[in-house]
């Protein structure tokens, strides 16, 4: 099992102005050192996509409807690198305290390739009966809300295509205040799902190392 790059990530849903993220801002209210390196790499062929902000070992991507906060170390995500994000997706929504949020999601990609060998019969469902014997499934996508806490939906999606099985977590959020997202993003939060994604994954999962 290998962890997705960038796919550890905080995305806030709401109203907000891509404006504000220029090089002076994020330094000056993001950064802990304000001569930190900024990029801006902007997409090729396609200027509707946001253009990638990256600094500190964090990818940003605003777009008037999300932030997207993501792991962007040289190594893969790990939780302690989640945590560093989340500090800085907590401050950003403690600095833009008037922006209407929509809700939040904290987000774990997990992948499972080659000689690792993996069973995961249990997340598949039979469709024997839709799939007939002359077609062949290139990729199966199975997708599941499971109620989390009272105010937690897990929703979980399992790919498989060919012998790469990509499983992602994201805990969703109804929240409709800065406040409100700001209080998931601690430390002992963000512990709490990553630690539930891997009992899951050991429950479902079958390595044969």
């Amino acid at each position: 099992m290998s962890a997705i790059k960038n796919s550890f990530s905080v995305v806030l849903a709401g109203g907000w102005n891509p404006q504000i993220f220029t090089q002076n801002w994020i330094s000056e209210n993001l950064c802990e050192n304000t001569s930190s390196e900024i990029s801006f790499l902007y997409p090729v062929g396609n200027t509707q996509l946001p253009p990638r902000i990256e600094f500190e070992n964090i990818l940003l991507e605003a777009t008037t409807k999300t932030l997207r906060f993501a792991c962007n170390g040289d190594s893969l995500d790990s939780v302690d690198d989640l945590k560093k994000v989340g500090e800085v997706a907590k401050k950003t929504l403690e600095l833009l305290i008037h922006t209407p949020i929509n809700g939040m999601g904290v987000n774990f990609g997990f992948e499972y390739q080659g000689d690792q060998l993996v069973t995961v019969d249990e997340f598949k469902t039979d469709d024997s009966g839709i799939i007939e014997s002359q077609y062949e499934a290139e990729i199966i996508e199975i997708s599941r809300s499971l109620r989390f806490s009272n105010d937690v939906v897990l929703n979980l999606k399992t790919v498989y295509k060919d012998d790469l099985v990509v499983i992602n977590f994201n805990f969703h959020h109804d929240s409709h205040t800065p406040g409100e997202c700001a209080k998931y993003l601690t430390s002992d939060i963000i512990d709490e799902y990553y630690n539930s994604t891997q009992r899951l994954l050991r429950e479902l999962v079958n390595e044969d190392d």
